[in-house]
This record gives structure tokens, C-alpha cells and sequence, in this order.
């Protein structure tokens, strides 16, 4: 069974990745302790508790959780992000990315399903930019940045390629130009093309955690990370599986084993 290690920000984003983890067979722990995660059959979701932090803080931590985690143990290392960019999201892909090395990063953080989408670079929200809707007014980490190369840009020293909807639906990708880069999606469809052309390139890096599937890395055992969104379908009412919380809804879950 291949081993995976999301990085997280928040509890709610994190449960809702250990479950649907765990509904593909993948035994999964929720854990906010980085000295908890070995090197055992389990994949784990890292809550970092860092979304509502200053960017500086949120690099830090994330940074500091990975430096006691031996990222070689795991297949695939995913950054997880909200679906509407809440939270300090270039700064965390950056710790992370710099942790693993990583020769690719795809920062693709939409969510079909749940109408969060990203075309011509712009992130959102049924069909509105974010900055633009309620998440603009967000009590803790307001979105007033919509535009993904610019989301990077003030965080990153280097030029942030863009993979377009035409690009994808064309099938013109192509992943020599930059090493970072912020991609369009509208469908699911869109989404598993990117995964499938990053995953050709052979590249650290160049894995998928995107909507319903969970895709293993190629290249052996090195660990990859790119940014790719929340990943999960849930609606928050949803019930947690039997071996859960014996049918509790989610929202209401104390378990941290998934």
C-alpha cells in the first residue's frame, strides 16, 4: 500500500481529507503532533494549525513540522490548501516545496464539485472571483488576492508559469518553461488531465491529490508535493464511515484516528 502525507492548516480540512483517504482503503491518522508520524503502514494528514497565522509564522511552522517528519518514508507528500485559497497558501507550499526539493510544483487549488474553479488564473467561487464574495470579508483570513501568479509571486523569487483551460483541453501542456506553476481548472476533467501530463514529466513533484482520486507518484520512492487544492467532496453534513465515529456526523468527530 503506498504511504501518503498531507500537510494541512486547519482540523476541519484535515478530517475531511483522513476520510476520504480512509474510503479508498487507506488506513489514515489525523494528527497534530509531528513527532507522532513514523514510519509504520499508515498514511497521516498533519494538522499544522496555520491558516489563521502571519505568513512569515505559517512558513515557519510548516517548516519546522517537516523537519522532525523523514519525508523518505512516505510515496507522495501533498500540500493541502483550502478550495478558497483562505490562509497563508504560498507560504506553506513554499516550506514545503523547499523540504522536498521539489523539480515541479502545480499550484491547482480548485474544487469542481463544489464550484470553486480558477480560469485565466483568476480563483473562483461560483463563478465569481473570491476576492469578490464573502471569503473577502472573512473574519480571520480574508481572500483580497484572486490572481494564483500573483498569490506566488509575493511569495516566491522566481517566474510562476501558467497552464490555461485551452492548454489543458488542447492537450498543450508543457511543464519546461518554469518550475512553479499556478494551473486553470473548471471540471474534474481538467484537473486529472493536469495530474496525468505532470505525472508523464517524471519529475519530483509532479503528483495528484484531486477530487476523487489519489494518484501515486512516479519516479520510485522520492517524496513529492505539489499544491493541489482540498481534494475532498464532502459536504459538511455528511456522516463519517462506521469505523469512524459509529456513524456520528463529522462535524462532531473527536477521533484523530481515521
Amino acid at each position: 500500500m503506498k504511504r501518503y502525507l498531507v500537510i494541512a492548516d486547519d482540523i476541519t480540512g484535515s478530517n475531511d481529507t483522513g476520510v476520504q483517504l480512509t474510503r479508498r482503503g487507506i488506513d489514515t491518522i489525523v494528527t497534530v503532533n509531528p513527532h507522532g508520524i513514523r514510519n509504520d503502514a499508515n498514511s497521516y494528514v498533519l494538522d499544522c494549525e496555520s491558516r489563521s497565522l502571519s505568513g512569515s509564522d505559517a512558513y515557519s511552522v510548516v517548516k519546522n513540522c517537516l523537519a522532525h517528519i523523514n519525508l523518505a518514508d512516505f510515496d507522495c507528500v501533498i500540500k493541502k490548501v483550502d478550495s478558497t485559497i483562505r490562509g497563508n497558501v504560498a507560504e506553506e507550499t513554499m516550506a514545503v516545496d523547499e523540504a522536498i526539493g521539489a523539480e515541479l510544483v502545480l499550484f491547482a487549488p480548485a474544487l469542481p464539485n463544489l464550484h470553486r474553479t480558477t480560469k485565466n488564473a483568476i480563483h473562483m467561487l461560483n463563478g465569481v472571483p473570491v476576492s469578490q464574495t464573502e471569503i473577502a470579508n472573512d473574519p480571520k483570513t480574508p481572500v483580497k488576492n484572486d490572481n494564483l501568479i500573483g498569490v506566488l509571486s509575493a511569495v516566491y523569487d522566481e517566474p510562476i508559469g501558467h497552464i490555461s483551460l485551452s492548454d489543458i483541453r488542447n492537450r498543450q501542456i508543457c511543464f519546461d518553461s518554469h518550475r512553479v506553476y499556478a494551473a486553470d481548472s473548471v471540471t474534474n476533467a481538467d484537473m486529472e488531465t493536469l495530474v496525468r501530463e505532470a505525472m508523464k514529466t517524471g519529475k519530483k513533484g509532479a503528483v495528484g491529490w484531486f477530487l476523487r482520486h489519489c494518484r501515486q507518484s512516479v519516479g520510485g520512492r522520492a517524496p513529492n508535493a505539489p499544491c493541489a487544492g482540498s481534494g475532498c467532496q464532502c459536504q459538511r453534513s455528511d456522516p463519517c464511515p462506521d469505523k469512524v465515529c459509529r456513524g456520528e456526523r463529522r462535524t462532531d468527530c473527536n477521533c484523530t484516528r481515521l
